[in-house]
C-alpha cells in the first residue's frame, strides 16, 4: 500500500486521462497529479462544492464528469468546464449584393459553434434575406463564442423557399466576424442536425456505452450522438419516476447499460436501426430490486454488484442475490436515505473485492459515514472490514465517499480524505502441500524522489488464528538492507491491523531512504488471509516539512 501526497480538500472523485495522469476530483476542484503532489485543473466556470462522489467517463483524450447538484462536466489536463457548447445568442446580418451564384428567393441563415472535438451547438437565432435576383450574400455580426473549447464557427443556409433544413456552406475561424456567401445551392455540404442539444442541467452520473455518453436528471434518461460527447441527441421516457421513485444510477455491462432506479432495474441493449437511427430497447431487468446508491453499481467477471435497501446484491444476469450478512445487511436498513444514496462502492477486480461505504444515520454519527470499509471477496464468498490509518499518526480516516480508478491492473483509492492509496498487490508465490501451505507476498510503497523517508511500524491487516509469519521489510529494493521479524498470531480473528516491531536490522539499513519493500512469508496451517499491509513513516523533504 502506497500513499500519495496530500490534496488540500477532501477527496471524492479518481479518474485517469490517457496520457496516464490521475485526475483527482474534490470538494471544490478538480487536480491532477504532478509527481507526488497535485495542481489545480483551471475552471472558468462556477464550480459547486459538494461531498457527493464522482463519476468519470473518458473519451477523446478527456474526462467527463457528473456528480449530484454538480451538472456535466468536460475536463482536460489543462482545462475544466461545464460540458455543453452553447448557441450564438444573436443572428449574423446579412446583405445582399446582385451578380452572384446563388439564385433568386428567401433564404434562411443561422451560424453554429464548433468545439475542437467536433462537438456542435445548437443553432443561432435565424437571418432572413430575399433576393429578387442572383446574387452573393455578405454576413456581418457573426457572434463569438467564450467558451475556450470553441474553435470554428459553421454557416449554414437553407435552399430557396424552403424554411425546413439548413445546409452546411462553410467553416470559418472564430475570430472571423464576417463572410461572404457566394456557393450555389447545388454546392452546399451536409444538412445540420437538430439532435444538438445541450446536456440536462442536473446530471447526476455519466458513463460511456456504444460510443455515447449517458446521463440522467433523476427522472429521465440522456444520451448523446454517437461519437459526439458533448450533444445530447435523445431523451428517453421516465423510468417508472413517479413519486418518490428515482433513476439512481447506470453502468455499462456486457451489451447492456443498466439503469437503476429506487424501486427496479432497467436495461438498455441496442437492438437494430430503423428510419430514425438507431433503435434501443428498454426492458425491465429486476423488479425485486432497486438501487439505492449511484455510484454502488459495479461489475467484474460477469456479476453485478449494486445496494438495495437492504443489502449487497449481486446476478450473474438472472435474478440477484443478497450476498451481505445479517450485520451488513442491518447497517445497509439503518441508514438514513440521504447516507444510503451517497454511499459508495469500487471494485478491484484483481483482489476479486467489492468495497463499499455505508451512511449511518443522522442520530447515532451525524450524518457521516462510516469510517471503516467493507469489503465483500466474490470468489470466497467472505466479507472483511478494514480501516485505513494516516502514515504517522495511525489515526483513523473517514472512509467515505469511496474514489477508486485503475491503471495497468492497479487499483487507487481514496476514503473520503486527502490522500490516494495504490492498492499494491504484490508478486505472490503460492503452493500447496497436504498439511501445509506456502505463501509469500512482497508489497511496495510509493516512492518519493524528493524526500527521504524514515520507517516507524508497518501494519498488517491478517485474518488469521494460531498463524506465525515472517515479515522483511528491505530499503530501497537492496537485499542487504533488510529488517526482519517473525510473529506468532495467536489470536482470534479480528480482522483488525496488527503492529509489527520492525525486529532487527541488517548492516546495510540507513535511517533514511526513498522507498520500502515488505515481504509476507507464512507456512502452516490453516490458511490465512493478508488484507492489507500499511507503512507508518515520516516523510522529509517535501516543502520543507516533515510528514
Amino acid at each position: 500500500m502506497g500513499r500519495a501526497q496530500a490534496t488540500p480538500a477532501s477527496i471524492h472523485g479518481l479518474a485517469f486521462f490517457d496520457s496516464g495522469v490521475m485526475l483527482i476530483g474534490e470538494y471544490d476542484r478538480f487536480q491532477k497529479q504532478d509527481g507526488y503532489g497535485a495542481v489545480d485543473i483551471p475552471t472558468p466556470d462556477y464550480f459547486a462544492p459538494g461531498v457527493q462522489p464522482w463519476s468519470f467517463a473518458a473519451n477523446n483524450g478527456v474526462l467527463w464528469g457528473a456528480r449530484p447538484g454538480g451538472g456535466l462536466w468536460r475536463i482536460g489536463e489543462s482545462l475544466a468546464a461545464v460540458a455543453g457548447v452553447n448557441a450564438p445568442a444573436t443572428a449574423p446580418a446579412a446583405v445582399s449584393s446582385p451578380g452572384g451564384e446563388i439564385t433568386a428567393g428567401t433564404y434562411q441563415y443561422f451560424v453554429t459553434f464548433e468545439t475542437d472535438l467536433t462537438d456542435e451547438s445548437p443553432p443561432s437565432p435565424i437571418a432572413t434575406i430575399v433576393l429578387a435576383v442572383d446574387s452573393s450574400v455578405a454576413l456581418s455580426l457573426i457572434p463569438n463564442s467564450s467558451q475556450p473549447k470553441v474553435t470554428k464557427k459553421n454557416i449554414y443556409r437553407s435552399l430557396p423557399n424552403d424554411a425546413g433544413q439548413l445546409w452546411h456552406v462553410a467553416s470559418i475561424p472564430l475570430s472571423s466576424t464576417t463572410y461572404t456567401d457566394n456557393a450555389p445551392n447545388a454546392s452546399l455540404g451536409d444538412p445540420f442536425s437538430y439532435e444538438n442539444g445541450l446536456p440536462p442541467a442536473e446530471a447526476y452520473s455519466v458513463e460511456k456505452w456504444n460510443e455515447r455518453l449517458w446521463t440522467h436528471d433523476k427522472k429521465q434518461l440522456y444520451c448523446t450522438r454517437v461519437g459526439r460527447f458533448e450533444t445530447f441527441s435523445e431523451t428517453f421516457d421516465s423510468f417508472d419516476a413517479r413519486g418518490a421513485t428515482q433513476v439512481r444510477g447506470l453502468h455499462a455491462w456486457d451489451t447492456r447499460l443498466m439503469v437503476g432506479t429506487t424501486e427496479k432495474i432497467y436495461q438498455v441493449i441496442e437492438s437494430g436501426f430503423d428510419a430514425d437511427g438507431v433503435r434501443f430497447d428498454i426492458s425491465v431487468f429486476s423488479s425485486d430490486h432497486g438501487v439505492q446508491s449511484h455510484s454502488s453499481m459495479k461489475s467484474a467477471e460477469g456479476l453485478l454488484f449494486f445496494i438495495d435497501r437492504d443489502g449487497v446484491y449481486a446476478s450473474s444476469g438472472g435474478r440477484s442475490t443478497c450476498v451481505s450478512t445479517p450485520k451488513i445487511s442491518d447497517i445497509i436498513k439503518a441508514a438514513s436515505a440521504e447516507s444510503l444514496e451517497f454511499s459508495c462502492a469500487y471494485i478491484d477486480a484483481a483482489r476479486t473485492e467489492y468495497g463499499i461505504s455505508i451512511g449511518r444515520p443522522a442520530e447515532d454519527f451525524g450524518g457521516r459515514l462510516l469510517d471503516l470499509q467493507l469489503v465483500y471477496n466474490w470468489r470466497r464468498g467472505t466479507w472483511t472490514t478494514r480501516r485505513w490509518t494516516e502514515d504517522s499518526t495511525a489515526a483513523g480516516v473517514q472512509c467515505a465517499p469511496v474514489a477508486a480508478a485503475q491503471l495497468d491492473d492497479v487499483t487507487y483509492c481514496s476514503f473520503g480524505g486527502y490522500n490516494v492509496m495504490r492498492m499494491d498487490h504484490g508478486d505472490h508465490d503460492a503452493g500447496f502441500e497436504p498439511t501445509n501451505i506456502r505463501a509469500k507476498a512482497r508489497f511496495k510503497a510509493f516512492g518519493e524522489p524528493q524526500s527521504r523517508t524514515s520507517l516507524k511500524k508497518i501494519h498488517l491487516d491478517v485474518t488469521s488464528a494460531n498463524a506465525e509469519i515472517t515479515t522483511r521489510v528491505y530499503q530501497d529494493g537492496r537485499e542487504s538492507a533488510t529488517r526482519v521479524n517473525t510473529s506468532s498470531l495467536n489470536v482470534t480473528p479480528d480482522r483488525n491491523l496488527k503492529r509489527i516491531s520492525l525486529g532487527r536490522k541488517d548492516p546495510g539499513w540507513t535511517p533514511l531512504c526513498v522507498e520500502f519493500h515488505a515481504e509476507v512469508e507464512y507456512a502452516g496451517r490453516p490458511a490465512i488471509d493478508l488484507n492489507e499491509i500499511h507503512f507508518e513513516r515520516d516523510v522529509f523533504g517535501i516543502q520543507g516539512k516533515s510528514q
